[in-house]
């Protein structure tokens, strides 16, 4: 992406204002600020009917733009209904709900461009764990009435440079989309059946359908990422000067980049790295590739419950200070174990090469608790490697290093 390029002008907006088609409203300018950029826009007058399909829809839009006062379509502010108080506080209700829905299923800029006080939403939003004054937010509350001079995209520049999650997700959809079309259109040019071809030549390999699209679902991943260009990321965009992360905070930031739980991995199938907690608290982490961790191409009645897992068996890593080698930044390496910082429930884990058993995935499949990432899990097999490997040398005696 080029780096004077706003990250949210590449995709869809979605514009939720009661005023779109008041040519005279303010929203109506924004609107127009919008499309004079080249990004289409779906305009809804009001929340959708049907608020959890339509969000399953919002997968990589660029962002939402909400307007906090929705009146319903029968009902226009300009009508004089002196007798009949309008329930605003059912309106905000409603988009509390629907950003509550949006925040638990999406990571998606979402901008409330009012002409109501702007503190008053900022309060009510925070009283929702919506929106907090300490930190960076993807709920961005602006003043309609601010922004008629065409001064949205310089806004939202700004609001951009302050929230760097959303930042690195929109470069990072950017390039992932682009390198997706590269792939799909280059293999459909040089054959439309590219798909049915590599189907025949895996079942030819003896692979049962589940594994087949598994194959092809990791060539695709990997020939997109191949191709992904992740380079033109603006220098202090990264940054942010808020509050510093205490403590804790680092340690769950670090066990997310390297550990998955189990209940976001697929429950058909087994890899290299997935860890299983047993009931009498001992952890065991599976170091079998993953090409043998699928049932036997030669046997057909083979079953995923029968492949056997190789096992190492680990525990919580009790001393981290002791370890920890301020110099290198990491724990002092030993020939027979692993350690893994912060890697589950904020603790380091320590796996024993010495260890070492075989499995059947059906027996242990109920106690896996998530999956160990590269290049950590690389880390760990090389060094099982090294160990397997290693040639014992004899003792060097202290005097012949020191006269003492």
């Amino acid at each position: 992406m080029p780096n004077n390029q706003n990250p949210l002008v590449n995709g869809i907006a979605v514009i939720i204002d009661d005023e779109i088609d008041d040519k005279n409203s303010n929203i109506y300018k924004l609107i127009s600020q919008i499309k004079d950029t080249g990004m289409p826009c779906v305009e809804l007058p009001e929340l959708p009917a049907y608020e959890d399909k339509f969000i399953a829809q919002l997968q990589g839009v660029s962002f939402i733009l909400l307007d906090w006062k929705l009146l319903p379509s029968t009902i226009s502010e300009k009508d004089d209904i002196p007798s009949v108080d309008l329930p605003t506080d059912s309106f905000e209700d409603a988009n509390i709900q629907f950003l509550k829905k949006i925040c638990k299923e999406l990571f998606v800029p979402v901008f409330i461009f009012t002409n109501e006080d702007v503190a008053s939403i900022q309060t009510k939003l925070m009283a929702e764990e919506l929106y907090y004054k300490d930190r960076s937010n993807f709920i961005f509350v602006k003043s309609k009435t601010d922004l008629e001079d065409g001064s949205l995209f310089e806004q939202i520049d700004a609001w951009v440079s302050e929230n760097p999650p959303v930042y690195v997700l929109k470069n990072w959809e950017y390039e992932y989309r682009k390198a997706q079309n590269q792939l799909f259109v280059g293999f459909y040019k040089f054959n439309p059946l590219w798909v049915t071809i590599l189907k025949k030549c895996f079942k030819d390999d003896g692979l049962d359908e589940f594994t087949v699209s598994v194959e092809i679902m990791s060539l695709i991943r990997d020939n997109i990422f191949a191709q992904m260009q992740m380079t033109g990321l603006k220098e202090g965009h990264l940054d942010n000067e808020g509050s510093l992360p205490d403590k804790e905070q680092i340690r769950g930031i670090f066990e997310r980049s390297k550990f998955i739980e189990n209940g976001k991995l697929p429950e058909d199938e087994v890899r290299c790295g997935d860890v299983f907690l047993m009931n009498d608290g001992r952890y065991y982490i599976n170091i079998r590739p993953d090409c043998d961790c699928i049932p036997d191409r030669k046997d057909t009645e083979s079953t995923l419950e029968a492949v056997e897992l190789c096992l190492l068996n680990g525990s919580i890593f009790e001393n981290e200070k002791k370890k920890y080698s301020k110099t290198h930044g990491c724990f002092s390496p030993q020939t027979t174990q692993e350690i893994i910082f912060c890697m589950y429930q904020n603790n380091s884990f320590v796996f024993n090469f010495k260890q070492f058993s075989i499995e059947k995935y059906g027996n242990v499949k109920t106690f896996r608790i998530g999956r160990l990432l590269p290049p950590f899990l690389t880390q760990l097999r090389t060094n099982y490697t090294q160990f397997l490997m290693r040639q014992g040398l004899p003792r060097i005696p202290a005097e012949a290093v020191s006269p003492e």
